[in-house]
């Protein structure tokens, strides 16, 4: 996660040099609609998204998809290192592998800061970031209650509306 560096420049030619065309990291925290949307070609629109601060983690900045999604799921990633039994008393087990992982980090920290600095750790180390996504999507599957990110979340709604447009009419 971004934690507030100032002078920092953007590491993505795409928005720098495409659209929207900010050179600062912190030009990017509250983008505007015309700094998401691009339309310079008629019937042609581009929607962008990026990680953006989240007010639910004291306004931290994630640096990944993994960060945003841990940091919009903070007290679901603590759960998972709570002691659970199933409907026959037996002890459910934690996650293991990069899940576990991320789990212990989240769970192991007292605050946000610590959380911030123990993904960075972990996001840094040998997290297998395809085997974390892999377990995310199913616990998804199985109806789990992860939150998707808020940058996500806004962009497929602007593409559903854009799919949709007689709906977003009628109403």
């Amino acid at each position: 996660a971004n934690t507030g560096q100032a002078g920092l420049h953007c590491g993505n030619p795409t928005l720098r040099g495409w659209h929207p065309k900010l050179q600062l990291l912190d030009d990017f925290k509250n983008p505007s609609e015309a700094q998401l949307i691009w339309g310079e070609t008629a019937d042609c629109l581009v929607r962008f998204a990026w990680q953006l601060p989240i007010a639910e983690a004291e306004g931290n900045w994630p640096s990944s998809f993994e960060d945003s999604l841990v940091l919009t799921n903070v007290q679901w990633f603590k759960a998972l290192m709570d002691e659970k039994v199933d409907e026959d008393g037996a002890q459910i087990e934690p996650p293991t592998g990069a899940l576990g992982s991320v789990a212990k980090a989240v769970g192991g920290a007292a605050n946000v800061s610590e959380i911030v600095s123990a993904l960075h750790s972990v996001m840094h180390s040998s997290l297998k970031k395809g085997e974390f996504a892999a377990s995310i999507f199913e616990r998804l599957s199985s109806g789990e209650p992860v939150s998707c990110p808020k940058y996500i979340a806004d962009a497929l709604g602007w593409l559903e509306a854009q799919l949709e447009p007689c709906k977003e009419r009628a109403a």
